[in-house]
């Protein structure tokens, strides 16, 4: 047969392939020949640079067409075997080795040299679309980007082609010709000519290719082993089966479609029923309204006339409904409809899930969403939320098909949600896939193999059996061994040999990868919960791999099942396409995304499946929402329409007008743009319509108080020996009950009791303002009296912030940032060098230090009480502790000044400048070296003021030969005092003249020490306030990077605290 001419391709994307799948590797630009007949495959067959092998056409673009070459160029191209060919040694004729085939459907062939002697790679396999060339390798399972370790994944499809022999395809199909490149291709000298397989012609062996022609071959069948006479039983016992199965299918099919014959021939029965009735109900009004005229004989309507009720305007028809019913499919031909009761439907809890009611009403038990329930129940629970939603369109129908007028009903043959006739039966056959599918069937093994073979054995029967413009609901998710995630999948026949498969999701799992967006009005975040894969051929979808893969992650439990297998691997697989590539092919919607509480029961996700078409010109899910929920209401009025003057329970009462409210609040979200076919305007005055009557019923049929427990008797028996307990008749009133001794138990001044009871109404609070700016004081202290001025304007406006914290929005907040900004900016940083520190190089008198060490302190206690309120996080610590490292430093840096007038015996020992055989003391980093080395700091700022706290506080530990001075207040290592804060309590006391202990042991000192430091002996906190202040500031920096939280632990974590609940209070053990 004839070779056909390569088509030249250049690629756009250079492509590094896997040689041991036979995959062509080439870089950018280059120039590629492809074997013609390939578009709608995954991979192409095609050469490069003598190399051949699969690619991907997306990488590639096709050039524009080249002339043919000349009768001279084809005589130069072209060369002939000899006349005279020797037979080959039958070890030649064996069948070579199979070499693995990339993902997509194609099989490898034996290597095989062209001519030319370039080393031919795999062609396609006789079976494939593409065409075979020679031997016939086994089909791949065709759809998959990717293989996985499955049990499954070398399952056949369902729908294969029947295999044909390899001596037929030799006949039928030759050994493909040398691809000829655009331009002239001269062939190498040869003596005696290249054999097909490589290897050179010197024993005697002769190229296959005959003389017939430069472009045509004759090819040898391959050697074929005799079968054996197992091989041969068990090759016509399958042709017995497969001919029994294949009858089995033609009756099956039959009897389906008998049934549905039958079943259109009862409705149109039931059609003609109700025109003929609605006909008669109009002659005799219309006789009754000309009286004894005689009335002119009249045909039958073959629909009933409308009512005058305003009803909801018909969907424009997307196409031809189908005739085909997955649920009759699935159930067998002779069900019927599922039959459901939920009476009353406003006591429901799927009812509260639609109308958005879950909100006023408290679960007991509450539901985790983090701590779900088994597999199974999970499941189940699905069914039941996918019942309810179609119950709703089911209940819809019947009354809009068997009552006439009414409120609520329309009088056509069609109900409100007649447009959901074919995603109400795609739910349906859902619930019955749920049924079969051994998602938690317990069985393991063979068994458990059986099962989930069979299922997808129906499963793929009823794709092949969809109609265009039908669609099916699907349950998916995954297993995992200690969890489980419960998606819905929706595939639609879209026509034209295009098919759409979507994914539904309203829990946490997997919807990152769900586009998302933001709502104009509320600012919220929006995501695509029906994320649609537009575009898929059919024979995707009807290889029964794909499936295998999809619903086995349902079946066995394991951990590679996640979300990125299924949305990087299994979906982007379907059009060969990424996956938010999808959004430019068709319509997508954003919505908002359910709780967690409420995620968890399903119900968002079957309504989600339910009013979700995908397809061009369809009504968006949220619009065909609000017509599911008025057709809730609806159903929900029947059941109260014949209530009588308050005899409604007032609990029922108020849901019915909490659905009121919701419902009026949703309908007003709905965005005009969004609705395509002209009917919005319709559908809310519909809306209000139906909101206005259920008002006037409730209104009617509601209970009230002094209602219930009135006499009720007629008023004829008002007479004054009522109220003396006389009483003539116990006849009362429809819908009351006589009660004459009652009265004595009424409170007719109900309002002056309750006033009564709730006492004197609390004045309302006066609110203070704060001023937290100052545009006179500098940004930055300049000077002793600048900076204490400053602080102390900072702490005042602080704490009337506190005070009214309830009053003033985020109040905890502001003074959080005042404070922070306080410690950290507006006081200066000090420095080891005594001359260039602004706390020290000035004078300072001690009352100044006094009141600054007091100020730090009282701000210290301010933050960590705003702190406290806020909500914490990781770089909330960070930041806290950063600013109480700024704070200690500070307060450090006014201990060591020497006062002008009257030195403070504290800071003369604190900072060495004592007399006597003294030394300078300072505090340790401790935790804020090291575990405060892994908090989060995102700002440069408070990165800096870090790395300068830290240089200053190694600076004070360390002496100028590299040993460490004695520090104090070593608060985060243990609250036992430790050598230096016996140095200095013992230095203290003898400036101070205060008794030691004697003998002074180790345990009498750290007794000595601990009740001075604490101040439970106040010897030194008396004479020295200095020491109690910074003891308190050095306490709240070693406790900001402790690790340990501020709080109490059994205290609320809403509790609101005061700067002076962190009031510092010691004792001693």
């Amino acid at each position: 047969m004839a070779t056909p001419n390569p088509v030249m391709f250049v690629a756009k994307h250079p492509f590094n392939g896997n040689v041991a799948q036979a995959q062509l590797s080439f870089p950018a630009g280059a120039t590629i020949a492809a074997r013609p007949g390939q578009e709608g495959n995954v991979w192409w067959w095609g050469s490069y640079r003598g190399a051949e092998g699969w690619f991907p056409p997306a990488y590639v673009t096709a050039l524009a067409a080249t002339p043919p070459a000349s009768m001279q160029q084809r005589m130069q191209t072209a060369s002939f075997a000899p006349a005279q060919q020797q037979a080959r040694p039958q070890q030649q004729q064996q069948q070579q080795p199979q070499r693995p085939m990339p993902a997509g459907g194609m099989s490898p062939q034996p290597t095989n040299a062209d001519r030319f002697g370039v080393t031919q790679q795999p062609q396609p396999a006789a079976s494939h679309p593409l065409g075979g060339f020679g031997v016939v390798a086994p089909q791949q399972p065709q759809g998959m980007a990717s293989m996985v370790n499955d049990p499954f994944a070398g399952l056949e499809s369902t729908n294969t082609m029947q295999p044909i022999t390899a001596a037929a395809a030799a006949t039928t199909l030759g050994t493909p010709g040398p691809m000829q490149s655009p331009g002239p291709m001269r062939s190498p000298t040869s003596t005696g000519g290249l054999s097909t397989n490589g290897s050179m012609g010197s024993m005697g062996s002769m190229s296959p290719t005959s003389v017939g022609g430069s472009n045509g071959s004759v090819t040898q069948a391959p050697y074929q082993p005799q079968k054996t006479q197992k091989q041969m039983i068990d090759e016509q016992l399958g042709k017995k089966k497969a001919e029994e199965e294949a009858r089995q299918k033609v009756e099956h099919e039959a009897r389906f479609k008998r049934a549905q014959e039958e079943a259109a021939r009862k409705m149109q029965e039931n059609r003609d029923r109700v025109a003929q009735e609605a006909a008669e109900k109009t002659r005799a009004a219309a006789g009754a309204t000309q009286g004894a005229l005689p009335m002119a004989p009249q045909m039958a309507s073959p629909t009933p006339a409308m009512s005058p009720v305003p009803t909801m305007p018909s969907p424009p028809q997307l196409g031809q409904l189908p005739t085909f019913n997955p649920y009759q499919f699935l159930s067998g031909a002779n069900s019927t409809e599922p039959m459901r009761k939920f009476n009353p439907i406003y006591r429901v809890q799927p009812y509260w899930a639609l109308l958005k009611l879950d909100s006023y009403i408290r679960r007991f038990p509450k539901v985790d969403p983090e701590k779900k329930g088994d597999t199974a129940g999970m499941y189940e629970q699905l069914s039941k939320a996918l019942s309810f939603i179609c119950h709703v369109v089911q209940e819809t129908e019947r009354n809009a098909r068997v009552q006439s007028g009414g409120y609520g009903q329309t009088n056509t043959s069609e109900s409100n949600l007649s447009f959901l006739k074919t995603n109400y039966w795609g739910c349906e056959a859902c619930i019955k896939l749920i049924s079969i599918l051994p998602h938690s069937a317990g069985a393991s093994g063979a068994t458990l193999d059986g099962l989930f073979l069979n299922f997808i054995n129906v499963f793929v029967s009823l794709v092949g059996h969809l109609q265009a413009n039908q669609q099916i609901v699907m349950p998916g998710g995954w297993q995992q061994p200690n969890k489980s995630t419960v998606l819905l999948y929706i595939l639609r026949n879209c026509g034209d040999n295009k098919w759409s498969f979507t994914v539904c999701n309203t829990g946490k799992d997997g919807l990152e990868y769900h586009p998302s967006s933001y709502d104009n009005a509320s600012g919220m975040e929006q995501k695509q919960l029906a994320m649609t894969i537009w575009d898929i051929p059919y024979e995707r979808l009807t290889d029964s791999t794909f499936w295998c893969v999809l619903f086995r992650m349902q079946v066995y439990p394991s951990k590679r099942n996640n979300a990125k297998f299924l949305y990087t691997q299994l979906l982007p697989a379907l059009n060969a396409r990424p996956l938010l590539s999808n959004m430019d092919l068709g319509p997508a919607e954003f919505l908002e995304v359910p709780d967690a509480s409420s995620a968890v029961m399903f119900h968002d996700l079957s309504r989600l499946a339910l009013t979700t078409t995908p397809m061009q010109g369809a009504r968006c899910s949220k619009y065909t929402s609000l017509l599911v929920m008025n057709a809730a209401v609806d159903l929900a009025y029947v059941n109260i329409v014949d209530a009588r003057a308050s005899s409604m329970d007032p609990e029922d009462t108020r849901i019915l007008k909490l659905t009121g409210r919701n419902l009026a609040n949703f309908a007003s979200t709905i965005e005009p743009s969004s609705v395509t076919d002209g009917t919005l305007g319709a559908a809310l005055s519909y809306t209000w319509d139906q909101l206005d009557r259920l008002l006037k019923k409730l209104n009617f049929a509601s209970s009230k108080p002094i209602d219930i427990h009135s006499h009720g008797v007629a008023a004829s028996t008002l007479v004054d020996g009522f109220s003396k307990g006389s009483v003539s008749t116990l006849r009362a009133e429809p819908g009351s009950a006589a009660h004459p001794f009652f009265g004595r138990l009424r409170q007719d001044n109900y309002e002056n009791t309750v006033k009564a009871l709730m006492g004197d109404p609390r004045p309302d609070p006066i609110l203070i303002p704060a001023v937290l700016t100052d545009e006179n004081m500098p940004n930055v202290a300049t000077d002793y009296m600048t900076a204490s001025s400053s602080l102390r304007r900072v702490c005042d406006a602080c704490s009337l912030l506190m005070q009214q914290r309830r009053l003033v929005k985020n109040g905890p907040a502001f003074v959080a940032s005042a404070a922070q900004y306080a410690l950290s900016i507006m006081l200066p940083m000090p420095n080891l060098d005594a001359t260039l520190c602004f706390w020290r190089k000035g004078e300072m008198r001690r009352e100044t230090q006094i009141n600054l060490l007091f100020l730090i302190r009282r701000m210290c206690r301010i933050y960590q009480a705003a702190t406290a309120c806020v909500q914490q996080s990781r770089g909330l610590i960070a930041i806290r502790s950063t600013t109480f490292a700024c704070a200690a430093c500070i307060a450090d840096g006014i201990s060591r000044v020497k006062a002008v007038d009257d030195p403070s015996v504290f800071s003369l020992h604190y900072s060495g400048l004592c007399e006597g055989p003294t030394e300078p003391f300072g505090i340790e980093a401790g935790s804020f070296e090291s575990l405060a080395a892994n908090l989060p700091i995102y700002d440069p700022l408070f990165c800096s003021l870090r790395f300068q706290c830290l240089d200053y506080l190694r600076g004070l530990t360390l002496k100028m030969d590299g040993t460490e001075r004695p520090t104090v207040f070593n608060f985060d290592a243990s609250l036992t005092p430790f050598g230096g804060d016996f140095a200095l309590i013992n230095q203290l006391s003898i400036q101070l003249a205060l008794p030691r202990p004697y003998p002074a042991t180790d345990r009498a000192s750290a007794n000595h020490s601990s009740a001075l430091i604490s101040g439970v002996n106040g010897s030194i906190i008396e004479v020295l306030p200095e020491f109690e202040y910074f003891r308190d500031i050095v306490f709240h920096f070693k406790h900001a990077v402790s690790g340990k939280s501020p709080t109490p632990p059994n205290v609320s974590e809403h509790q609101m605290w005061l700067p002076s609940d962190g009031t510092l209070k010691w004792t001693t053990k």
